[in-house]
């Protein structure tokens, strides 16, 4: 009866389609896996805390490693935007071309995001060769966890501070 084809019509259809399905089916869970994996890195790389002693700790083994040497390291005050917390840090130090580039290449490949806003070089003396001195303005990010008093905030984070010089 025409019923039967109709529906055996039907059926035929739905079975050519599975490939088509299961193809989209594999896709959409691939995509679902890329986009967890970002997820995860971008989690990382935007944490809770700001944890601005590991940061401090962090950038300074970092300089050292890298053997450049003298000054500061210092966080600024922090600036707040609707779902993250910018903290920005002012850095002072000289060394070797190659030091500084290295320690710009370490902060590249940190698990936490590091965004420099501001670099600037220059050679120390004409005599001391590749000796250069740097100013590095940078920031961290963490997210946004809502401060009844973000002055309180500031006047907080600014108070650390690290050294880099050798020991």
């Amino acid at each position: 009866s025409n019923r039967v084809k109709s529906e055996i019509k039907s059926a035929e259809e739905s079975l050519r389609d599975i490939p088509v399905k299961v193809a989209e089916i594999d896709r959409l869970k691939k995509e679902i896996s890329q986009r967890q994996s970002f997820l995860t890195r971008s989690q990382r790389m935007l944490p809770g805390d700001a944890d601005i002693h590991g940061v401090l700790r962090e950038v300074s083994d970092l300089a050292r490693n890298a053997g450049l040497h003298g000054n500061r390291l210092e966080p600024q005050p922090l600036v707040e935007n609707e779902t993250y917390v910018a903290h920005p840090f002012a850095m002072k130090f000289s060394g070797g071309f190659r030091g500084v580039m290295s320690f710009l290449r370490g902060l590249e490949t940190r698990n936490r995001l590091y965004h420099i806003e501001e670099f600037s070089m220059k050679q120390e003396n004409e005599r001391s060769g590749e000796t250069v001195e740097a100013d590095v303005k940078f920031l961290v990010f963490s997210k946004r966890t809502d401060l009844p008093d973000s002055a309180d905030k500031d006047g907080r984070t600014a108070s650390y501070s690290a050294d880099i010089h050798q020991r």
